[in-house]
């Protein structure tokens, strides 16, 4: 499943480049459909590294595909965070760590910038955070979620150790200010929060069976209401851009 979700997002990229080639033709004064284009890269932390293609279309409207890279020192600091305000301990914290690091993060976004490209905008955005994930200990299973998983050592792949990965889905919205350095090319800041919607946990269990269905959706649950419940974070974005 998570191999078809990279190529749906290789795709997805693709049908919102095209269209520039065709935006790079058209004369300036005939102010096309889509009124301009734009590659970005940078980061919003404590989400992703990444890049952006936007399209701007009349009235100001923008929508933005992402594409990024979350290291697990950016989870480490949404766990300081929810730590310091006792949403959860640290055993969860080092599940989450564990189970979200080195994740592929996918945006899409729609802006509104009500002027000429430039200035003050402000968007709301959807992302999944996918294809990351390692090796948990079933120790710290057990002490995040109560669910043993050392009662099942036949279905384990490593001795005491089990690959856990998670599916974040996430609402945002952001506030900034966009300068153009020159007629092409931009800095973009802006400041924002991050919600976490829903999740789906996997732990990858040797044997599939009956019981691993059910150890699996009672930490499917535990993850899920954890991530729903507590995951919020502040964020701060930084942006560089070439408009075509």
């Amino acid at each position: 499943m998570k191999k078809y979700i990279f190529f749906v997002c290789i795709f997805a990229l693709a049908v919102i480049l095209f269209p520039s080639a065709a935006f790079a033709k058209k004369d300036k004064q005939e102010k096309p459909f889509i009124q301009a284009f734009e590659l970005q890269a940078g980061a919003e932390a404590p989400v992703a590294f990444g890049a952006r293609a936007s399209l701007r279309f009349p009235l100001g409207i923008e929508t933005t595909l992402g594409i990024g890279y979350m290291p697990g020192w950016f989870v480490d600091g949404i766990n300081k965070t929810m730590v310091s305000l006792d949403a959860y301990d640290l055993n969860t914290a080092d599940l989450i760590r564990e189970s979200l690091q080195n994740s592929l993060v996918i945006d899409f976004i729609l802006g509104f910038d009500l002027f000429e490209p430039g200035g003050f905008f402000f968007d709301f955005g959807f992302s999944m955070i996918t294809l990351g994930g390692s090796v948990s200990a079933t120790s710290l299973i057990y002490q995040a979620t109560g669910v043993d998983l050392s009662n099942y050592p036949n279905l384990l792949p490593v001795k005491n150790e089990i690959p856990v990965s998670t599916t974040l889905y996430s609402v945002s919205g952001h506030l900034g200010y966009q300068f153009y350095l020159t007629d092409s090319f931009s800095l973009s800041l802006a400041a924002g929060v991050i919600k976490a919607v829903g999740s789906y946990t996997e732990a990858e269990f040797k044997v599939p069976s009956v019981q691993t269905r059910e150890l699996q959706q009672k930490l499917n649950d535990y993850m899920q209401e954890t991530y729903k419940k507590y995951v919020v974070s502040p964020t701060l974005t930084i942006m560089f851009g070439y408009k075509i």
